[in-house]
C-alpha cells in the first residue's frame, strides 16, 4: 500500500481533507496529464517522450492512449493524420489512432442499451467501428506482433459482429504476444457477457481460469472483480447486491484485490487503480465494510471512477463520502 500512496497521490486516515471530487486517471498520474497536454498542444515528441519514459508496462502504453482518444478524438485524428502525411508512418501513431478511431465510435453511439439507441446512431457507430476494423485489418498486416493493436482488435470485432470464434482468436493471438495483458482480458470479458456474445457462467469462468494462471500482483489476478462489476451493472439493484452479499462472493473479491492490487509485488499502473476503486465499491455494495477500507484508504477524496462505475450511482460522490466513512469505522483498528 505504501508504494501505491507514493505513486498515486493523497489518502486520508481520518477523514475526508475537502469534499470528494471525482478525477480522471490523469489527475492521480501525473505523466498521463503531461501526454494529455502534449495531445492537445500537438506536440508528439513530448508525448512520446513522456510515455518512453513513464510506462513501464504494455498496460500502462493502453491506459494513456485511451485516456488521450477519449479527451478529444476528433482534434487528436486529424492531428495524427497531420503528422502521418508530413513524417511518415509511426507505430505508436498507429496505436493511438486505432484507439481514437474505436473511441469516435463509441461516442457516436453512447453506451446505452441497444433497445434505447436511435436508428442515426447505430448507423453511424456501425460506420465508424467498421472504419476502424478495416484499419486494424491493414495495420496488423503490417505490425503483426503488435499487443496494442491486436487488443484494439478485440474491441472493434465486437462492436462489427465479427462473432464469438473470431473474437476468441484475436484474444488468444493477443495472449501468445502478450500473456499479462489486462487491456485486452478485460476487452474479451466484455465480449463474454451475456450483452455481446456469450453467458454469466462462460465470462466467470474465464475470468476466474485467466486470474489463476496469473503471476501474484498481476492485474489479471482482479478479473473475477471485473465480471462481478458487470453482472451488477447488468441485472436488477436487488438481485446484483443479493450476489455481492454472499460469502462465497466477498472471498472472491477479497482474493482478487489480495492477489493483485494489494499484493506486495504488485507494480502499480493506471489500470490498477480504476481496480482499487471497482473494489471498493463492489464490497460496499455487498456490505462488506472492513473489507472495502484498505481501497478506500488509498482512493481518499479524490477516487476515479473504477471504469465508470461509479457514475452510474445517484449523486455518486455523497454516495463515495457515505461509503468511506462506514468503511473507515469499520476498517480503522
Amino acid at each position: 500500500m505504501a508504494e501505491w500512496i507514493s505513486r498515486h497521490g493523497r489518502y486520508y486516515n481520518d477523514r475526508m481533507g475537502h469534499p470528494v471530487r471525482f478525477v480522471g486517471i490523469e489527475d492521480r498520474v501525473p505523466w498521463i496529464r503531461t501526454c494529455l497536454d502534449a495531445a492537445a498542444a500537438h506536440d508528439w515528441h513530448g508525448l512520446r517522450t513522456t510515455i518512453a519514459t513513464n510506462a513501464t508496462c504494455p498496460d500502462d502504453v493502453n491506459a494513456t492512449l485511451s485516456t488521450i482518444a477519449d479527451a478529444n478524438p476528433a482534434d487528436t485524428g486529424a492531428w495524427l493524420r497531420d503528422l502521418d502525411a508530413d513524417a511518415g508512418p509511426d507505430l505508436l501513431r498507429t496505436e493511438l489512432m486505432a484507439e481514437v478511431l474505436i473511441g469516435a465510435a463509441w461516442l457516436k453511439r453512447s453506451h446505452a442499451r441497444a433497445r434505447d439507441l436511435s436508428e442515426h446512431q447505430i448507423s453511424e457507430f456501425s460506420a465508424g467501428i467498421l472504419a476502424a476494423e478495416h484499419f486494424l485489418t491493414k495495420q496488423i498486416g503490417h505490425h503483426p506482433t503488435d499487443e496494442h493493436l491486436w487488443a484494439s482488435r478485440i474491441s472493434t470485432g465486437v462492436g462489427a459482429s465479427v462473432g464469438l470464434s473470431e473474437i476468441t482468436r484475436r484474444h488468444r493471438r493477443l495472449a501468445t504476444i502478450d500473456p499479462n495483458s489486462f487491456a485486452g482480458a478485460r476487452r474479451y470479458l466484455l465480449a463474454l457477457l451475456p450483452k455481446w456474445y456469450g453467458t454469466y457462467p462462460d465470462t466467470l469462468q474465464f475470468a476466474r481460469t485467466t486470474a489463476a494462471h496469473a503471476a501474484p500482483g498481476s492485474l489479471l489476478r482482479s478479473l473475477p472483480a471485473l465480471y462481478y462489476a458487470d453482472h451488477w451493472l447488468m441485472e436488477p439493484d436487488d438481485q446484483a447486491k443479493q450476489l455481492l452479499a454472499r460469502n462465497d462472493v466477498r472471498e472472491e473479491l477479497v482474493r482478487a484485490g489480495l492477489d493483485s492490487v494489494l499484493n506486495p509485488t504488485h507494480r502499480p499502473t493506471a489500470y490498477g487503480l480504476h481496480m482499487v476503486s471497482t473494489l471498493a465499491l463492489l464490497l460496499s455494495l455487498g456490505g462488506w465494510w472492513a473489507d472495502a477500507w484498505p481501497y478506500y484508504h488509498i482512493l481518499g477524496s479524490t477516487p476515479v471512477s473504477g471504469f465508470n462505475l461509479w457514475e452510474t450511482m445517484r449523486d455518486a460522490p455523497q454516495t463515495y463520502l457515505k461509503f468511506f466513512d462506514r468503511a473507515r469505522q469499520a476498517g480503522q483498528p
